[in-house]
């Protein structure tokens, strides 16, 4: 849990120890509960840890995991693409579906809309996700969305549930 630890001797006589601690940026749900830091290091949730607001990976476990962490990188490389297209559109996602041979999906918060990315431009199609997700009309019916499909250039589909 500690990412990193710095000792500083200040003469005469004090010993400054600075300890910076693994910050949690995705949650993995594998019969416990497990943080994930922004390097892909996998620790277990301690009690009382900080987690609201972080998305949830599905689609794998701990042990894939161990064997082939693609999956995990590259839902952490798509969370760190959600934060430089529009931060507020992290807060706006519950769950990254992904796994060792799948594109990733994202769960969208207030209805659990699918999200369907595809397999490239990632930056242009969660570019128009943010855009879509910033009209009021859309945020008031967000629970009436089914799927929203952004595999076809810049367009998206949206089904709402039935």
């Amino acid at each position: 849990y500690v990412q990193g630890v710095s000792v500083q001797a200040l003469l005469p006589s004090t010993l400054l120890i600075s300890v910076q601690e693994r910050q949690p940026v995705l949650l993995l749900a594998d019969g416990s509960l497990y943080m994930v830091d922004a390097s892909g290091i996998i620790l277990k949730k301690l009690p009382g840890m900080a987690v609201e607001g972080l998305p949830l990976v599905t689609g794998v476990t701990v042990k894939q995991l161990l064997a082939d962490r693609r999956p995990l990188l590259n839902a952490l490389k798509l969370v760190q693409k959600i934060k430089e297209v529009d931060p507020e559109l992290l807060s706006l996602v519950s769950e990254i579906h992904t796994g060792p041979d799948e594109y990733p999906e994202l769960y969208l918060v207030q209805g659990g809309a699918r999200v369907e990315l595809g397999g490239a431009n990632y930056y242009q199609r969660l570019y128009l996700l943010s855009e879509f997700l910033h009209n009021q009309e859309v945020r008031r019916k967000l629970k009436q969305i089914k799927r929203i499909d952004l595999t076809f250039t810049n367009k998206v589909i949206v089904e709402y549930k039935s």
